[in-house]
C-alpha cells in the first residue's frame, strides 16, 4: 500500500488490530496468520509514518511490524514506526511495552513514552526516554489519539503535556505541585440556576474576539490537531467534550485550503476553518455550555447573508463579504438550568461557507474541578496514565480493500471562480 502527499489509510487485520498510514507512507502486509489460522499479523514499512494499535494477544497471536532491518514484537500495544529511509527507522512506544529486535538478534525494550532508532538492522545502543511534553509535540501521535476518540469514542482525545514537583518520602507522596504552565481548568462561567433566556451578541463585527461573553471568561479552541483537508464531524473543546457538526465538514486552515487572508480578517492568520460544502449546519455543544462564539464567511467572493440560531432562541443574520469581512457571532446565557445546546447556521451563498476560530464558556461545578485536579496529579506521578487506550474501529476497511484518498473538497478552492 502506498499514500501520496495527501493520502491517508488504515488497515484493519481484526475487530481489535489496526494500522493507520500516515501520508506518503509505503508498507506492506507479509503475513495475516499462520497455518492453524492463529492471528500472525506482520508488516513491513519501507518509508512514511505508521501508527500501530492492539489489544492484549494470546500465546498463539502476534502482532509485529519489521523497518530498518528491525522487528517490533508487542503482546497489546500502541506504537509509532517512522522511516525516512528503508533502511533508517525510528520506533516510539505510546501505550505499554514494545520489544524491538536487531538483526543481529540484539534486543531492546521499549518502555512507554521511549524510543528507539535502527540503522540497516542495528539498532540504538541506549533507549532515548521521552518526557510527556517532548510526546506532545509530536503530530502524528496527536492527530492518532484525537482520532481514536472522535473514532471511537475512548479516551479523552488530547495528549496534554504537563510539569510538576513530587515530593517522596519513603515511598509516599507528601506533595504534588503542579508547574505555573499547566492551566488547570478554564474559567467558570458566573451564572444563576434560575432561567434565563439565550442572547445573542455580534457587537465584535469583524473585529477580534472578546475575552469575555456574557457571564463567562472565553477560552479560545487551540489548533486542530485533526489531518487538514479531510472531512471531520466534531472538534474537540478546550473545556472537555467536543463541539459535533451535523454533516462532514472539511478541515481547511487559513492559507492552507482557505485563501489566504492578506487583509487580517480572521483573528489568527492559520486559524481552522470548517468549510461546509452546503447552505446550512448545526453545531451541537458540550455540556454545560454557556457561552459560544465563531466566526463565518460565504465561499464566494460576494456578499451574502449568514444566519446563526440557537435552540429556542435568537436569531440573527448578516450581510457578509466572502472578500473582505468575516463576521462575528456569539451567544450566551446567564443561567446554568438552560445552557445552549445547538447552533444551527445557514448561508445564502450556494457555494458553502468557512466557520471557525471557536471560543467557549462552560460552567464548571466544584466538583467536576476537583475531579479535574486529581487527575492531573495522577498524570504526574504516573506519566503514562495521560495517553487514552483505544480499540479497533468498526466502520473501516479490510487489507485487501483499503485504498488512500483524498478528500480535498473542490469547491473551497475552485479554479473558475474566486472563492474565499
Amino acid at each position: 500500500m502506498q499514500t501520496d502527499g495527501v493520502g491517508l489509510a488504515e488497515i484493519d487485520y481484526a475487530s481489535d488490530s489496526y494500522t493507520r498510514l500516515n501520508v506518503n507512507t509505503t508498507f506492506t502486509i507479509t503475513k495475516l496468520t499462520d497455518s492453524q489460522g492463529n492471528r500472525q499479523v506482520n508488516g513491513t514499512l519501507q518509508t512514511g509514518e505508521t501508527w500501530n494499535r492492539t489489544v492484549a494477544l494470546t500465546q498463539s497471536e502476534s502482532f509485529q511490524q519489521q523497518g530498518g532491518g528491525a522487528t517490533a514484537a508487542v503482546a497489546g500495544t500502541a506504537f509509532v514506526v517512522d522511516c525516512t529511509s528503508p533502511t533508517q527507522c525510528t520506533f516510539t512506544a505510546v501505550i505499554d511495552n514494545v520489544t524491538l529486535t536487531g538483526a543481529n538478534g540484539h534486543t531492546q525494550t521499549l518502555n512507554p513514552l521511549s524510543q528507539c532508532a535502527s540503522t540497516s538492522g542495528t539498532l540504538c545502543t541506549a533507549v532515548s526516554q521521552l518526557t510527556p511534553d517532548q510526546v506532545a509535540l509530536i503530530q502524528w501521535i496527536r492527530v492518532n489519539v484525537f482520532l481514536d476518540y472522535v473514532e471511537h469514542g475512548l479516551g479523552n482525545g488530547i495528549f496534554e503535556p504537563f510539569t510538576a514537583t513530587v515530593v517522596v518520602n519513603h515511598g509516599v507522596v507528601q506533595s504534588v505541585t503542579i508547574a505555573p504552565n499547566n492551566p488547570g481548568p478554564p474559567p467558570a462561567c458566573q451564572s444563576t440556576p434560575a432561567n434565563a433566556p439565550i442572547v445573542f451578541d455580534g457587537s465584535p463585527g469583524t473585529g477580534p474576539p472578546p475575552a469575555t461573553l456574557g457571564p463567562c471568561s472565553m477560552t479560545a479552541f487551540g489548533p486542530d490537531p485533526q489531518p487538514l483537508h479531510t472531512n471531520v464531524s466534531s472538534v474537540a473543546a478546550p473545556g472537555g467534550g467536543f463541539v459535533t457538526f451535523s454533516i462532514p465538514v472539511s478541515h481547511q486552515q487559513v492559507g492552507n485550503g482557505w485563501s489566504t487572508d492578506p487583509e487580517g480578517q480572521w483573528s489568527s492568520g492559520s486559524a481552522d476553518v470548517y468549510f461546509v460544502e452546503g447552505t446550512s449546519v448545526t453545531l451541537t455543544m458540550p455540556a454545560n455550555t454557556l457561552a459560544f462564539y465563531f466566526y463565518a464567511e460565504p465561499n464566494t467572493f460576494d456578499t451574502f447573508t449568514i444566519t446563526a440560531t440557537a435552540q429556542g432562541g435568537p436569531s440573527s443574520g448578516a450581510q457578509v463579504n466572502g472578500d473582505t469581512g468575516v463576521q462575528f457571532f456569539g451567544f450566551y446565557t446567564t443561567s446554568s438550568s438552560n445552557p445552549i445546546v445547538s447552533i444551527a447556521i445557514s448561508t445564502t451563498d450556494p457555494l458553502g461557507m468557512g466557520i471557525g476560530e471557536f471560543g467557549i464558556g462552560q460552567a464548571i461545578s466544584a466538583a467536576s474541578a476537583s475531579a479535574t485536579a486529581t487527575s492531573t496529579t495522577n498524570a504526574t506521578t504516573t506519566p503514562t496514565t495521560t495517553m487514552p487506550t483505544t480499540t479497533m474501529p468498526t466502520t473501516t476497511t479490510t487489507p485487501t480493500t483499503t485504498t488512500p484518498t483524498t478528500t480535498t473538497p473542490t469547491t473551497a478552492t475552485p479554479t473558475t471562480a474566486p472563492t474565499t
